[in-house]
């Protein structure tokens, strides 16, 4: 898992229309709800005991992906819109982490 990273033309309309909240503070990007370990919570000693590994079982189903993995993404349409970079705030670390994969584009570029 991410923090949401592209964008498309209409994407502030959208996000203005459903009212989605792009602030860092109100995003849980990193904080998904597992439905894997609410599913296990209800399980009996039975079903633990003929689940693969109780260990795995009660392993996250997701994992965070580390700044230095984290890459653009881009929608390569073209939709009438005003939207002309991803208006969703990005942790400092993965900013940075774009920042720099840019910086060493551009030096290639040159």
């Amino acid at each position: 898992m991410a923090p949401y990273n592209t964008f498309y033309s209409q994407l502030e309309s959208h996000i203005e229309q459903y009212n989605i909240r792009t602030r860092l503070t109100d995003n849980l990007w990193n904080s998904p709800m597992d439905y894997n370990k609410a599913r296990l919570a209800s399980w009996t000693a039975a079903d633990m005991s003929s689940s693969l590994n109780s260990l795995e079982a009660n392993a996250p189903s997701y994992s965070i992906l580390p700044p230095e993995e984290f890459y653009p993404f881009n929608v390569p349409f073209i939709f009438p819109g005003s939207t002309k970079a991803n208006p969703v705030e990005l942790p400092q670390e993965y900013q940075h982490s774009l920042r720099e994969k840019s910086n060493r584009f551009n030096e290639i570029k040159e």
